[in-house]
């Protein structure tokens, strides 16, 4: 457990410290296996982000209306298919194959309106697995990419 409480980067102590709590709680968690699981995801991320064309026009992280592209995206692959867009004409839409709904890569997570005390809810390796959980809990799979 030692090894494990060495962060190599500022950015990793949120999801390091949900992956340590979880550790405590599932010995047999393979923390750096679920490090590198969202490695992947921020690569996915990153490379969709690279790719969106309506991104970049608009300025990328640089700008508001690029951050809100950005968001859009990050939105999409962490829950699928945005529910409530508006046509405002002012509001950027992302032009990415990320708004299929079968997007394989497409993370689909969902808060757990049915069991909300299960403890599982909190654990950020249950909610990775079962695609559930606690809606705070996405916000590291947010602030991870």
């Amino acid at each position: 457990m030692e090894e494990l409480l060495t962060i190599p980067q500022l950015e990793d102590h949120l999801a390091r410290g949900a992956l340590l709590i979880a550790k405590l709680r599932f010995l047999d968690l393979d923390v750096a296996l679920m490090e590198s699981r969202l490695d992947e995801y921020g690569a996915i991320l990153r490379r969709r982000l690279q790719i969106d064309a309506e991104f970049h026009r608009l300025g990328g992280l640089e700008t508001p209306k690029g951050t809100l592209v950005g968001l859009k995206l990050l939105n999409i692959f962490l829950f699928g298919q945005l529910q409530n867009q508006n046509s405002d004409e002012d509001q950027p839409s992302s032009s990415s194959s990320l708004e299929d709904e079968n997007d394989p890569e497409c993370l689909k997570l969902r808060g757990n309106k049915e069991d909300i005390h299960n403890p599982a809810n909190f654990y950020i390796n249950e909610v990775l697995e079962n695609r559930k959980g606690a809606e705070i809990r996405y916000v590291i799979q947010f602030m991870k990419p």
